[in-house]
């Protein structure tokens, strides 16, 4: 129990920040009252300047009973025009009109429209007589608020002397915070079982949160020393905590997935290296075993050795190279390169070599754009045209097309590929030419690398021989 106390408390605990939040929602009415009493004690400071900045506009007008009307409209309020005799020489009221502030609070708050100045008029003495007009007959200018109605309501006032009279702005407003106010110490009292009773969600809500996360860790952590031969990760939810088991499920597959395949790797390698490291030991015990070598059998073991050796250091460089390539090619520098530009240049090797005097090589291209690594691209590309050679039996076609995607499509007469091959032509050490031609890489060679370019690459059979499709993204 302490344990699981501590641990609640820890400052970065989920428990503790859910009890947090709902402390805080829960207190959040009492805080915003008293805090939004600080909003309303300065509607009056603000009513009165805005009201002195209205009669200012009006007196420098020049003419104030031409420029009256559009500024009660501006300002929300009512201007009067008072002569030296009393007599109100001009008036506009729009005192009971407002902003999109003043109806947005007035939607919120409440659903009376905004008080009226005629309904404080009844009760005040005419403008004539009232003391702010003799005030401003004497000082000039002068401005000030009243509070109505226990303070809910207030009426702000400025009036300043011009040469064509008195003008006397006026406005009125209710303090809809200030009802709230009022009733804080009620609203305090609702507050605190609001907030034991958030509490105690608060807690129950954190044991519902960090319960199956404790299992779902705990369950992981048991997997870390046997993540292959680990039973699926069991919770039995379906919120977001079993989606999250799932992904942990899912990870683990993959885990062994992949382990299986370096396992099959491994095998295949060894398998591939037996066969030239063989050949070597062999050729070495038969030097080793005979005083007298003819030279007919010298020149036999020699092309021994160096047909294993150069298999080898063929064998492992390609390896290096596809391990680069499944990495993800991260430190090759990129560049924007021209795919129809490499594929001519291939199909022209390809046209001088001796040994495929006897095919007809055609391409057909557009201009095509990539960004990519060029020596490995060339790589690719290479593998797959040589391998449409092999297989070849007159003719190897290469189309080159652009746009968003570039597409390479490299076609050949051959017998096609097996029903079987289609889904492992692209394996490591997969080849159907015999173990004395090619190391099976090179394909696999091809797809790590178009993929590590965010392309694809992928085989099926013509009518008559293969085609073999890769997709790149264009550069841009």
């Amino acid at each position: 129990m302490i344990r699981r106390l501590r641990a609640a408390l820890r400052p970065r605990s989920l428990r503790l920040r859910a009890l947090i939040v709902v402390v805080v929602v829960a207190a959040l009415p009492v805080f915003a009252v008293w805090a939004t009493d600080l909003a309303d004690a300065t509607v009056a400071q603000r009513m009165e300047m805005s009201l002195s900045a209205l009669t200012r506009r009006v007196a420098s007008s020049g003419s104030p009973v031409a420029v009256l009307d559009a500024q009660a409209g501006q300002g929300h309020a009512r201007l009067t025009l008072v002569g030296a005799d009393g007599a109100v020489l001009a008036e506009s009221d729009h005192s009971g009109e407002s902003g999109w502030s003043g109806r947005l609070t007035q939607w919120v708050f409440q659903e009376e429209a905004p008080p009226s100045l005629a309904v404080l008029d009844a009760v005040r003495p005419t403008l004539a007589d009232r003391e702010e007009v003799a005030r401003a007959r004497a000082e000039g200018h002068v401005s000030g608020c009243i509070g109505l109605s226990e303070q809910r309501l207030v009426a702000c006032y400025s009036a300043r002397h011009t040469p064509a009279g008195i003008v006397v702005a006026e406005q009125v407003k209710r303090l809809p915070i200030r009802a709230l106010y009022d009733a804080r110490f009620q609203l305090l009292k609702v507050s605190i079982f609001v907030a034991i009773a958030a509490l105690l969600a608060g807690a129950w809500l954190g044991n519902r949160m960090v319960r199956p996360l404790e299992e779902l860790r705990r369950q992981v952590l048991d997997r870390v020393d046997r993540p292959l031969s680990a039973p699926p990760v069991a919770l039995s939810r379906s919120d977001e905590f079993g989606e999250l088991a799932g992904a942990f499920n899912r990870l683990l597959a993959e885990v062994r997935d992949r382990s299986a395949a370096n396992e099959a790797f491994v095998a295949d390698l060894a398998h591939e290296m037996k066969n030239p490291v063989a050949a070597i030991r062999a050729a070495s015990e038969s030097l080793a075993g005979q005083a007298e070598v003819t030279e007919a059998r010298k020149a036999r073991l020699a092309r021994i050795l160096d047909d294993s050796s150069r298999r080898l250091d063929e064998l492992v460089t390609q390896l290096l190279e596809l391990a680069r390539a499944e990495a993800g090619l991260q430190s090759e520098e990129r560049a924007e390169v021209d795919v129809a530009a490499l594929i001519s240049g291939l199909v022209d090797t390809l046209r001088a070599d001796p040994r495929l005097e006897r095919l007809t090589f055609m391409a057909r291209t557009e201009p095509a754009t990539v960004r990519a690594g060029s020596s490995s691209l060339e790589s690719a590309l290479r593998n797959v045209l040589d391998n449409a050679a092999s297989f070849a039996s007159h003719a190897v076609s290469v189309e080159v097309t652009g746009g968003a995607v570039v597409r390479v499509v490299v076609d050949d007469d051959g017998p096609g590929l097996p029903a079987d091959a289609l889904d492992r032509v692209f394996d490591r050490f997969y080849t159907s030419r015999g173990a004395t031609v090619g190391t099976g890489l090179g394909l696999a060679l091809t797809r790590a690398i178009v993929e590590a370019h965010g392309g694809h690459v992928a085989a099926e059979n013509r009518e008559q021989g293969a085609r073999f499709v890769l997709t790149l993204p264009a550069a841009r």
